[in-house]
Protein backbone atom coordinates (compact mmCIF):
# COMPACT_ATOMS: atom_id res chain seq x y z
CA UNK A 1 0.00 0.00 0.00
CA UNK A 2 2.68 2.58 0.80
CA UNK A 3 4.53 1.57 -2.26
CA UNK A 4 1.22 2.75 -4.20
CA UNK A 5 0.76 5.81 -2.67
CA UNK A 6 4.77 7.02 -3.40
CA UNK A 7 4.67 6.01 -7.45
CA UNK A 8 1.42 8.15 -8.26
CA UNK A 9 2.40 11.08 -7.24
CA UNK A 10 5.94 10.72 -8.65
CA UNK A 11 4.60 9.64 -12.29
CA UNK A 12 1.72 12.71 -11.87
CA UNK A 13 4.61 15.47 -11.40
CA UNK A 14 6.48 13.76 -14.69
CA UNK A 15 3.89 14.34 -16.38
CA UNK A 16 3.08 17.90 -15.15
CA UNK A 17 6.50 18.71 -15.57
CA UNK A 18 6.73 17.15 -19.73
CA UNK A 19 3.26 19.00 -20.22
CA UNK A 20 4.74 22.49 -18.49
CA UNK A 21 7.85 22.20 -20.73
CA UNK A 22 5.90 21.73 -23.67
CA UNK A 23 3.71 24.45 -23.45
CA UNK A 24 6.64 27.06 -22.96
CA UNK A 25 8.07 25.81 -25.48
CA UNK A 26 4.85 26.52 -28.05
CA UNK A 27 4.65 29.99 -26.48
CA UNK A 28 8.19 31.08 -27.31
CA UNK A 29 8.17 29.49 -30.85
CA UNK A 30 4.69 29.07 -31.83
CA UNK A 31 5.38 28.18 -35.19
CA UNK A 32 5.74 24.45 -35.38
CA UNK A 33 8.77 23.04 -36.15
CA UNK A 34 8.73 20.86 -39.32
CA UNK A 35 9.15 16.75 -38.85
CA UNK A 36 12.74 16.52 -40.71
CA UNK A 37 12.26 13.66 -43.82
CA UNK A 38 14.50 10.74 -43.83
CA UNK A 39 17.43 10.33 -45.86
CA UNK A 40 17.00 7.61 -48.31
CA UNK A 41 19.86 5.25 -48.34
CA UNK A 42 20.30 4.11 -51.78
CA UNK A 43 20.45 0.40 -52.12
CA UNK A 44 23.28 -1.47 -52.75
CA UNK A 45 23.12 -2.80 -56.72
CA UNK A 46 22.78 -5.98 -57.88
CA UNK A 47 26.35 -6.59 -59.59
CA UNK A 48 25.28 -7.32 -63.26
CA UNK A 49 26.53 -10.66 -64.99
CA UNK A 50 28.33 -10.76 -68.11
CA UNK A 51 26.86 -12.30 -70.89
CA UNK A 52 27.95 -15.87 -71.53
CA UNK A 53 27.62 -17.52 -75.13
CA UNK A 54 27.35 -21.19 -73.73
CA UNK A 55 26.31 -22.77 -70.71
CA UNK A 56 27.99 -26.49 -69.80
CA UNK A 57 26.24 -28.20 -66.53
CA UNK A 58 25.54 -24.80 -64.99
CA UNK A 59 28.58 -23.92 -65.68
CA UNK A 60 28.97 -20.38 -67.93
CA UNK A 61 31.59 -19.52 -70.75
CA UNK A 62 31.90 -15.89 -70.94
CA UNK A 63 31.28 -14.27 -74.36
CA UNK A 64 33.66 -11.80 -74.19
CA UNK A 65 36.11 -15.33 -74.22
CA UNK A 66 34.04 -16.87 -76.64
CA UNK A 67 34.35 -14.05 -79.15
CA UNK A 68 37.94 -14.01 -77.97
CA UNK A 69 38.66 -17.18 -78.33
CA UNK A 70 37.21 -16.50 -81.74
CA UNK A 71 39.16 -13.89 -83.16
CA UNK A 72 42.47 -16.11 -82.43
CA UNK A 73 41.07 -19.09 -84.18
CA UNK A 74 40.57 -16.46 -87.10
CA UNK A 75 43.73 -14.86 -87.01
CA UNK A 76 45.62 -18.35 -86.77
CA UNK A 77 43.71 -20.14 -89.57
CA UNK A 78 44.70 -16.82 -91.68
CA UNK A 79 48.60 -17.33 -91.00
CA UNK A 80 47.92 -20.69 -91.90
CA UNK A 81 45.90 -20.46 -95.23
CA UNK A 82 42.96 -21.85 -94.16
CA UNK A 83 39.51 -20.33 -94.84
CA UNK A 84 36.13 -21.25 -92.44
CA UNK A 85 32.82 -19.50 -92.73
CA UNK A 86 31.50 -17.34 -89.73
CA UNK A 87 29.48 -20.44 -89.05
CA UNK A 88 32.14 -23.33 -89.38
CA UNK A 89 34.78 -20.84 -87.52
CA UNK A 90 31.78 -20.32 -84.32
CA UNK A 91 31.19 -24.07 -84.29
CA UNK A 92 34.54 -24.99 -83.98
CA UNK A 93 35.26 -22.59 -81.30
CA UNK A 94 32.62 -23.27 -79.61
CA UNK A 95 32.72 -27.38 -79.37
CA UNK A 96 36.20 -26.78 -78.45
CA UNK A 97 35.37 -24.68 -75.43
CA UNK A 98 32.47 -26.99 -74.84
CA UNK A 99 35.18 -30.27 -74.76
CA UNK A 100 37.60 -28.36 -72.65
CA UNK A 101 35.10 -27.57 -70.16
CA UNK A 102 33.40 -30.92 -69.50
CA UNK A 103 36.90 -32.11 -69.23
CA UNK A 104 37.98 -29.85 -66.67
CA UNK A 105 34.97 -30.75 -64.76
CA UNK A 106 35.46 -34.05 -64.92
CA UNK A 107 38.88 -33.26 -63.67
CA UNK A 108 37.85 -31.82 -60.46
CA UNK A 109 35.52 -34.83 -60.23
CA UNK A 110 38.16 -37.06 -60.40
CA UNK A 111 40.67 -36.12 -57.80
CA UNK A 112 42.51 -32.76 -59.96
CA UNK A 113 43.54 -29.77 -57.69
CA UNK A 114 44.49 -26.84 -59.09
CA UNK A 115 48.13 -26.09 -59.01
CA UNK A 116 48.60 -21.70 -58.65
CA UNK A 117 52.79 -22.48 -58.70
CA UNK A 118 52.31 -24.63 -61.89
CA UNK A 119 50.26 -22.29 -63.43
CA UNK A 120 51.62 -19.09 -62.15
CA UNK A 121 55.14 -21.07 -63.82
CA UNK A 122 53.16 -21.66 -67.08
CA UNK A 123 52.79 -17.81 -67.16
CA UNK A 124 56.41 -16.98 -66.40
CA UNK A 125 57.62 -19.38 -68.90
CA UNK A 126 55.45 -17.84 -71.61
CA UNK A 127 56.25 -14.29 -70.57
CA UNK A 128 59.92 -15.16 -70.95
CA UNK A 129 59.34 -16.81 -74.02
CA UNK A 130 57.57 -13.91 -75.53
CA UNK A 131 60.87 -11.61 -74.77
CA UNK A 132 60.03 -10.07 -71.02
CA UNK A 133 57.38 -8.31 -69.50
CA UNK A 134 57.41 -5.26 -72.27
CA UNK A 135 56.90 -7.87 -75.06
CA UNK A 136 54.75 -9.69 -72.57
CA UNK A 137 52.05 -7.24 -72.97
CA UNK A 138 52.34 -6.95 -76.16
CA UNK A 139 51.70 -10.53 -76.76
CA UNK A 140 48.92 -10.31 -74.39
CA UNK A 141 47.66 -7.88 -76.94
CA UNK A 142 47.80 -9.62 -80.50
CA UNK A 143 46.53 -12.67 -79.53
CA UNK A 144 43.09 -10.99 -78.14
CA UNK A 145 43.98 -11.95 -73.76
CA UNK A 146 43.76 -9.99 -70.60
CA UNK A 147 45.85 -11.33 -67.73
CA UNK A 148 43.15 -12.25 -66.50
CA UNK A 149 41.28 -13.95 -69.36
CA UNK A 150 44.50 -15.28 -70.01
CA UNK A 151 45.05 -17.36 -66.33
CA UNK A 152 41.76 -18.41 -66.79
CA UNK A 153 42.33 -19.84 -69.87
CA UNK A 154 45.71 -21.74 -68.75
CA UNK A 155 43.38 -23.21 -65.64
CA UNK A 156 40.99 -24.19 -67.46
CA UNK A 157 43.70 -26.01 -69.80
CA UNK A 158 45.45 -27.70 -67.29
CA UNK A 159 42.60 -29.22 -65.78
CA UNK A 160 41.45 -30.38 -69.10
CA UNK A 161 45.38 -31.82 -70.07
CA UNK A 162 45.07 -33.89 -66.85
CA UNK A 163 41.66 -35.40 -67.24
CA UNK A 164 42.99 -36.27 -70.71
CA UNK A 165 46.01 -38.09 -69.61
CA UNK A 166 43.74 -39.91 -66.93
CA UNK A 167 41.52 -40.74 -69.00
CA UNK A 168 44.33 -42.45 -71.93
CA UNK A 169 46.35 -44.54 -68.65
CA UNK A 170 43.45 -47.12 -69.13
CA UNK A 171 44.51 -48.01 -72.89
CA UNK A 172 47.18 -50.75 -71.69
CA UNK A 173 50.91 -51.17 -73.11
CA UNK A 174 49.52 -55.10 -74.20
CA UNK A 175 46.47 -56.08 -75.19
CA UNK A 176 45.20 -58.88 -77.90
CA UNK A 177 46.16 -58.37 -81.81
CA UNK A 178 46.55 -59.95 -84.56
CA UNK A 179 48.75 -60.03 -87.66
CA UNK A 180 47.35 -60.17 -90.66
CA UNK A 181 47.10 -59.90 -94.63
CA UNK A 182 45.20 -59.10 -97.13
CA UNK A 183 43.76 -59.49 -101.49
CA UNK A 184 41.95 -56.46 -101.91
CA UNK A 185 40.50 -56.05 -105.35
CA UNK A 186 38.24 -53.22 -107.24
CA UNK A 187 35.38 -55.34 -108.34
CA UNK A 188 33.69 -58.22 -107.41
CA UNK A 189 34.74 -60.22 -110.37
CA UNK A 190 38.17 -60.35 -109.20
CA UNK A 191 37.57 -60.55 -105.60
CA UNK A 192 35.74 -63.90 -106.72
CA UNK A 193 38.27 -65.42 -109.03
CA UNK A 194 40.96 -64.75 -106.48
CA UNK A 195 38.75 -66.71 -103.89
CA UNK A 196 38.53 -69.58 -106.39
CA UNK A 197 42.65 -69.80 -107.11
CA UNK A 198 42.69 -69.68 -103.29
CA UNK A 199 40.11 -72.13 -102.94
CA UNK A 200 42.18 -74.75 -105.46
CA UNK A 201 45.09 -74.71 -103.54
CA UNK A 202 46.94 -71.16 -104.08
CA UNK A 203 49.19 -69.94 -102.10
CA UNK A 204 47.77 -66.70 -100.64
CA UNK A 205 51.02 -64.42 -100.35
CA UNK A 206 51.47 -65.11 -104.03
CA UNK A 207 48.47 -64.07 -104.85
CA UNK A 208 48.38 -60.90 -102.63
CA UNK A 209 51.46 -60.15 -104.13
CA UNK A 210 49.82 -60.36 -107.57
CA UNK A 211 47.42 -56.82 -106.34
CA UNK A 212 49.96 -55.72 -104.02
CA UNK A 213 53.61 -56.18 -105.34
CA UNK A 214 55.21 -54.01 -102.51
CA UNK A 215 53.83 -55.28 -99.11
CA UNK A 216 52.24 -58.32 -100.53
CA UNK A 217 48.73 -57.30 -98.57
CA UNK A 218 50.91 -57.41 -95.45
CA UNK A 219 48.54 -55.46 -92.93
CA UNK A 220 50.96 -55.94 -89.62
CA UNK A 221 49.87 -56.33 -86.11
CA UNK A 222 46.81 -54.57 -84.85
CA UNK A 223 44.51 -54.58 -82.07
CA UNK A 224 40.71 -54.24 -81.89
CA UNK A 225 39.33 -50.78 -82.59
CA UNK A 226 42.41 -49.69 -84.32
CA UNK A 227 42.23 -50.74 -87.83
CA UNK A 228 40.73 -48.14 -90.25
CA UNK A 229 38.58 -50.59 -92.24
CA UNK A 230 36.15 -51.94 -89.12
CA UNK A 231 34.72 -54.61 -91.59
CA UNK A 232 38.43 -56.81 -91.89
CA UNK A 233 39.10 -55.94 -88.43
CA UNK A 234 36.18 -58.30 -87.51
CA UNK A 235 36.74 -60.58 -89.97
CA UNK A 236 40.44 -60.68 -88.62
CA UNK A 237 39.73 -61.05 -85.00
CA UNK A 238 37.17 -64.06 -86.02
CA UNK A 239 39.98 -66.24 -87.85
CA UNK A 240 42.45 -68.94 -86.48
CA UNK A 241 45.62 -68.47 -87.81
CA UNK A 242 46.07 -69.87 -91.56
CA UNK A 243 42.75 -69.24 -91.83
CA UNK A 244 41.41 -66.57 -94.75
CA UNK A 245 38.14 -65.04 -95.03
CA UNK A 246 35.27 -65.00 -97.44
CA UNK A 247 34.68 -62.00 -99.64
CA UNK A 248 34.32 -58.55 -97.63
CA UNK A 249 32.91 -55.74 -98.98
CA UNK A 250 34.02 -52.11 -98.34
CA UNK A 251 34.17 -48.48 -99.05
CA UNK A 252 37.63 -49.39 -100.36
CA UNK A 253 37.09 -52.09 -102.46
CA UNK A 254 36.77 -55.91 -101.95
CA UNK A 255 38.77 -57.92 -99.94
CA UNK A 256 39.63 -61.78 -99.18
CA UNK A 257 41.59 -61.37 -95.05
CA UNK A 258 44.14 -63.97 -93.60
CA UNK A 259 45.29 -64.15 -90.05
CA UNK A 260 49.34 -65.00 -90.07
CA UNK A 261 49.59 -64.82 -86.04
CA UNK A 262 47.35 -64.26 -82.98
CA UNK A 263 48.68 -63.00 -79.77
CA UNK A 264 46.31 -62.31 -76.43
CA UNK A 265 48.72 -60.03 -75.12
CA UNK A 266 51.11 -58.45 -77.77
CA UNK A 267 52.76 -55.54 -77.08
CA UNK A 268 51.23 -52.03 -78.59
CA UNK A 269 53.38 -49.81 -81.10
CA UNK A 270 53.44 -46.30 -80.22
CA UNK A 271 51.42 -45.31 -83.11
CA UNK A 272 48.84 -48.45 -82.51
CA UNK A 273 48.68 -47.04 -79.00
CA UNK A 274 47.91 -43.59 -80.23
CA UNK A 275 45.22 -44.58 -82.14
CA UNK A 276 43.23 -46.60 -79.03
CA UNK A 277 43.96 -44.05 -77.00
CA UNK A 278 42.51 -41.30 -79.86
CA UNK A 279 39.68 -43.77 -80.08
CA UNK A 280 39.13 -43.58 -76.26
CA UNK A 281 38.93 -39.88 -76.01
CA UNK A 282 36.35 -40.01 -79.00
CA UNK A 283 34.15 -42.29 -77.50
CA UNK A 284 33.99 -40.32 -74.40
CA UNK A 285 33.75 -37.10 -75.35
CA UNK A 286 30.43 -38.50 -77.33
CA UNK A 287 29.41 -40.16 -74.08
CA UNK A 288 30.05 -37.06 -72.45
CA UNK A 289 28.04 -34.51 -74.47
CA UNK A 290 25.13 -36.66 -74.75
CA UNK A 291 24.67 -36.62 -71.53
CA UNK A 292 25.57 -33.04 -70.27
CA UNK A 293 23.35 -30.18 -70.16
CA UNK A 294 24.74 -27.84 -72.58
CA UNK A 295 22.82 -24.66 -73.52
CA UNK A 296 24.27 -22.15 -76.12
CA UNK A 297 23.35 -18.53 -76.22
CA UNK A 298 25.44 -17.23 -79.65
CA UNK A 299 24.68 -18.01 -83.17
Amino acid sequence: MFKKEITRPLVFIMLTAALTALSACNVINPTPTATPTPTEIPATPTPTQPPLAAEVNGEGIWLQDYQAELQRFKKAASDTGKQYDDQQASKMVLDDLVANTLLAQTAVKDGYKADETALQNRIDELTQQAGGSDAWVTWLKDNFYSESSLRQALSRSLAAAWERNHLIEAVPQTTEMVHARQILVRTDTTATAAIEELQAGGDFETLAKKYDDLTAGDLGWFARGSLYIPEVEKAAFELQPGQYSSIIQSAYGYHIVQVLEHDPQHPLTTDARLALQHKLLEAWMADALKNAQINILVK
